[in-house]
Parts: C-alpha cells; structure tokens; sequence
C-alpha cells in the first residue's frame, strides 16, 4: 500500500511509503529553528532522495548536535524516518519519541512514528499514532493514507478505504492513495472501480512506487 513518507520518506507501492523528497511541508516547520540547524537538516533530506541514508543520518546528527537545547524536533524526526528506512526501528523509535516529547502536535513525527511500529508488525499501536497525527492536523493526508494500510493490512478493507477516500478528497493527485485504494477495491470485488484507480494513477505517471 503505497504511503506518502514522513521526513525523508519514500512513496510507495501496496505498503509502501513515497520515495525520499523534499516536500514543502517536510521542511523544518520549528519557529525560530536556527538556520545552520535548517540547512543541515536540507543537506540530510538531499542526501535521502539518493538514497545515502546513512550520510543523512550522520547528517543530521550534526544537526542536533548544532540544535543543542534548542527544543527542536526536526533532526530527531528526519534521523527516526531514515532509521526506519534502513530497518533500525528501535532507535528510529527512540529519536521519533524525542522529538515528540519536544513537540507532541508535530503530525509527521506521529505518521514516522506509525510507520516504524507497523514495520515490527504493532499496527494497533500504528493505528494510534495515525489517529494522533490526524486528531493534530485533520487535513493531513498522508496520516488518512498511512491509517488505511495499516487497516488494510488488518484486513478491514473497508475502513482502509474510506481512509483512502478521505486522503484524495485532501489530495486528489495523491498518486499512492489512488494505489491504495484500487488495491483495496480488489479485495473488495468491486473490479469496475479498481479500474478507475488505476487510470487515476496512470493519468498521474504510473505506479505510486515501491513497497514498504
């Protein structure tokens, strides 16, 4: 199930996430953040979208480390995304709950979060996050996308798709989310509108990525 990534993320195909990108929303967001802070958090999420995740993370250590007490979350989250990337989910967990003792209403932080737990195979605890990241931005499409594979993979095909419903009404060129919801609709029988997801994707550039 294809899933729109938190900081340094990838998009994916059935259960996967968006490929590493910047996203504008995927900046730091930290008022006040310190610029050199910010340009190396930028420098990591450069270095994700070609896939050197550990020079990401090495990265963004350098960005804590500049960050100090600052109270900023952004390296922590970005270092957890990447560590989850490369399947170190405990300590990704570790930096993402770091980062939300710092900030609990940071949205991406509960999506990155979510996305570790359902890598261990905990997606009732990866449902919870995903709620948490809905309740704090409701408008969020990637935490309504992410929600649906989770229920997906729980095989509560038609929660997961009004999930996916409720993303594209966000977000209707959310290429992974019209994946996720004709993979769904397969499994519900429904072949005609599966179809239709799937000439949503093409007239969007083909396939919504890999999987997670």
């Amino acid at each position: 199930m294809a899933r729109r990534p938190p900081r340094l993320r990838r998009r994916g195909g059935r259960d996967g996430r968006r490929r590493a990108r910047r996203d504008p929303r995927n900046r730091d967001r930290d008022v006040g953040l310190d610029g050199r802070v910010s340009r190396s958090v930028a420098r990591a999420q450069d270095l994700a979208v070609g896939k050197n995740y550990k020079g990401a993370i090495e990265e963004l250590d350098r960005a804590i480390d500049l960050a100090g007490d600052s109270g900023s979350e952004a390296p922590w989250y970005s270092k957890g995304a990447a560590l989850v990337v490369l399947g170190r989910y405990e300590e990704a967990l570790a930096c993402i709950d770091i980062a939300l003792k710092m900030n609990p209403r940071n949205e991406v932080a509960w999506v990155n979060k979510g996305n570790a737990l359902v890598r261990m195979g905990r997606l009732v605890d990866a449902l919870k996050c995903y709620n948490s990241a809905i309740k704090v931005n409701p408008g969020y499409e990637v935490g309504w996308n992410n929600k649906g594979n989770a229920l997906a993979r729980l095989g509560k095909y038609g929660d997961a798709l009004r999930c996916y419903e409720k993303a594209l009404q966000i977000d209707a060129e959310y290429k992974g989310a019209w994946v996720n919801k004709g993979y769904v609709l397969t499994k519900l029988g429904d072949f005609e509108a599966a179809a239709k997801c799937a000439d949503e994707v093409i007239r969007l550039g083909g396939p919504g990525g890999v999987a997670a």
